[in-house]
C-alpha cells in the first residue's frame, strides 16, 4: 500500500395420454335337427292278411311320416326361432359393438380435446423474456434527482453530511434495489450524476454522499467504510419512515455499494465487514493511503490482497489504462499506482469477479467534474464515452446481482461487454 497524492482517488461523486380403442363381437349360435327313421320288422307268430299288413304297414308309415312331417316342423320352428334369436344377440352385440366404437370414439375425441387444452396450456406458458434497453442509454424509468442533509450514524459517532439521491418514478414497480455509491478523494458525491442518473433509469435507486473531508483532514478509512454502513442504516431507515422521499421504495434485501478510486476501496473494506451488502463495484479504485495523517495501518489499512479473502459476494472492478501515470506532466505521483489499483485487487479477489480495463482512460473521467483536481490526472480518449462505459456496467453489474435480472448479463461478461469501446478489455472468473 503506498501513500496517496492529494488527488489520487477521484472525481465528483458511479402429456399428454390417448385412450385405446375397444370393439367387441359375437359368433351366432347353430342348431342341427335329426330326422327318425323307419325300421320295417317280422314278429313271431305275426301272420295275417298280407293286405291288411300292408295297410297297417302303410298306416304307420303314414302315422310315422306325419310325425315326422310334425318333428320337422317343430325342429324348423327351434332353428327359425334359435336363428332369430341368434340375429338378435347378433344385432344386439353389434349395437354393443356400436355404442363402444362410439363411447371409445367420444374418448377419443375427449382426449384429443385435453390434449388440444394441453398444448395450448404449454405455448401459453412460454412467455419470451421483455426485450431490454441497453444500459448504455437511458433506461424506461423516469427519475427524480434530490439534495438532502443526513445524520449518519458511525463507530465514530455521528457525521452530517450532504447526500444526492437518484430515485426511479414509478412507484408501481417499488421497491427498488439500492446502491450507495461513494465519491474520491477530495471529490464529493455530486460529481457522478451521469452514473447516478443511469442507474435510477434502470430501476436501482443511487445514493451519492459527500464526505466532507479534505487533504489535511481526511476521515480514515475505518472510518469511512463504517459511514458506508450507516449510508446502508439511514436508507433502510428513510424507507420504513412515512413521508420520507424513499418511503416504500427501498428494497432492503437488495443492497449494494460501489466507488470510485477511494470510494472504492471503502466500498470493498465495507463489503467484508457488512452482510447486507450483496455485491460490490470499484470504479479505478486505490488502496493506498492519503499523504497526510495515513500512516496508521490500524485506521488506514490495506484491503489487498490481505482483506480480499473475506470479501464473498460477486466484485466487479474498472480500470483506467493510464491511471498509473503522473500528472502535471509527470511532476505529480500517479493518481492509481499500478501496485495499488484495480488490477491488485482482481488478482486477489474470488469468484465471481469481474475485471474492465479502459486502455485509453484516465482515473478521472469518470466524473462529471472534478474541479481542479483534473490537472493532477492524465485523461485520454473520450472522457465522456469512457464515463458512459463505467456507468452502463454498473447498471448491468447491480441489475445482475442485486435485482436478478439475467438479461443484463451480455453486459457484465458477455459479447456486449468490448462493443461499445474498441479499447475496452475483459477478464472474469
Amino acid at each position: 500500500m503506498r501513500l496517496l497524492f492529494p488527488c489520487t482517488a477521484g472525481r465528483w461523486a458511479g402429456a399428454l395420454i390417448f385412450a385405446a380403442l375397444a370393439a367387441c363381437s359375437g359368433d351366432p349360435a347353430e342348431s342341427r335337427v335329426e330326422r327318425p327313421t323307419l325300421v320295417d320288422a317280422a314278429e313271431d307268430g305275426a301272420v295275417g292278411d298280407v293286405d291288411a299288413g300292408i295297410d297297417d304297414a302303410g298306416t304307420a308309415a303314414d302315422a310315422a311320416d306325419t310325425a315326422d312331417t310334425a318333428d320337422t316342423a317343430d325342429t324348423a320352428d327351434a332353428a327359425d326361432t334359435a336363428d332369430a334369436a341368434d340375429t338378435a344377440d347378433t344385432a344386439d352385440a353389434a349395437d354393443t359393438a356400436d355404442a363402444a366404437d362410439a363411447a371409445d370414439t367420444a374418448d377419443a375425441a375427449d382426449t384429443a380435446d385435453t390434449a388440444d387444452a394441453a398444448d395450448a396450456a404449454d405455448t401459453a406458458d412460454v412467455v419470451e423474456p421483455t426485450p431490454v434497453t441497453s444500459p448504455h442509454v437511458a433506461g424506461p424509468y423516469e427519475t427524480q434527482r434530490f439534495d438532502e442533509t443526513a445524520t449518519i450514524r458511525y463507530r465514530g459517532g455521528e457525521r452530517e453530511m450532504d447526500v444526492r439521491l437518484f430515485i426511479p418514478s414509478n412507484l408501481a414497480d417499488a421497491p427498488y434495489p439500492v446502491v450507495v455509491y461513494s465519491h474520491g478523494f477530495q471529490l464529493s458525491g455530486e460529481g457522478y450524476n451521469t452514473t447516478g442518473e443511469r442507474l435510477a433509469s434502470h430501476g436501482i435507486i443511487g445514493v451519492f454522499p459527500s464526505y466532507g473531508d479534505s487533504l489535511f483532514s481526511a476521515l480514515s478509512h475505518t472510518d469511512l467504510a463504517s459511514l458506508t454502513s450507516g449510508w446502508l442504516d439511514w436508507v433502510v431507515s428513510e424507507g420504513a419512515r412515512a413521508g420520507s422521499r424513499l418511503a416504500l421504495l427501498v428494497d432492503e434485501s437488495r443492497l449494494g455499494v460501489a466507488g470510485h478510486s477511494r470510494g472504492g476501496k471503502q466500498s470493498l473494506l465495507a463489503a467484508t465487514e457488512d452482510a447486507r451488502i450483496l455485491a460490490v463495484f470499484g470504479v479505478d479504485p486505490v488502496d493506498s493511503a492519503p499523504p497526510v495523517g495515513g500512516s496508521d495501518p490500524a485506521l488506514f489499512p490495506s484491503v489487498t490482497p490481505e482483506r480480499m479473502g473475506l470479501l464473498t459476494v460477486p466484485a466487479g472492478f474498472l480500470g483506467a489504462g493510464r491511471g498509473g501515470e503522473g500528472g502535471l506532466g509527470g511532476l505529480s505521483p500517479a493518481c492509481a499506482p499500478t501496485e495499488d489499483n484495480y488490477r491488485a485487487y482482481y488478482d486477489a479477489a474470488g469468484s465471481p469477479s469481474f475485471e474492465y480495463l479502459i486502455e485509453e482512460s484516465g482515473h478521472l473521467d469518470f466524473t462529471d467534474d472534478c474541479g481542479f483536481t483534473c490537472f493532477t490526472c492524465p485523461s485520454a480518449g473520450d472522457a465522456s464515452a469512457n464515463r458512459s462505459y463505467a456507468a452502463a456496467t454498473l447498471v448491468a453489474f447491480f441489475r445482475v446481482f442485486l435485482a436478478d435480472d439475467p438479461r443484463y448479463r451480455p453486459w457484465v461478461d458477455g459479447d456486449q461487454v468490448t462493443t461499445v469501446l474498441s479499447s475496452v478489455s475483459f477478464r472474469s472468473r
